[in-house]
């Protein structure tokens, strides 16, 4: 073998190094398997407005329930002292595990006034939230 041959030999090595990578990514992207690999690696951070006047996403392991992630101004949440960072552990004191519990319940109550159990630090608190019309639904 030449020196030429030798060194069109390393440039195609290295470009199907190169290719190699993207193979991968398309396979992750386009077979069933690759897909539920990368749902099961990327975090379940799914932020949605069940409850009045603020947005959760479930609570990281090993807690449970539900994260406030934000409130909405003037909102029902703002209005009971609710905060950013606060575990809400049962909607009218029926426990909730995460997201699914929660919508479900808010759909099929349809009291006006929802009281939430909320582990704020340390502290468990109950408090009163009025629907007042806003939608809510995952």
């Amino acid at each position: 073998m030449t020196r030429q041959h030798a060194r069109l030999s390393v440039r195609w090595l290295i470009a199907l190094l190169g290719l190699v990578p993207i193979a991968g990514a398309l396979m992750l992207l386009t077979t069933h398997i690759g897909r539920r690999a990368l749902k099961n690696l990327a975090p379940a951070s799914t932020t949605v407005s069940v409850l009045p006047g603020m947005t959760v996403e479930e609570a990281a392991p090993p807690a449970h329930g539900l994260v406030v992630t934000s409130r909405r101004s003037n909102g029902a949440a703002v209005e009971a002292g609710i905060s950013v960072g606060d575990n809400i552990t049962a909607i009218d004191y029926h426990p909730i595990k995460g997201l699914n519990d929660a919508a479900a319940y808010m759909r099929h109550d349809r009291r006006p006034i929802v009281t939430l159990t909320i582990l704020h630090g340390r502290h468990m608190r109950r408090m009163a939230l009025k629907r007042s019309g806003e939608s809510h639904g995952a």
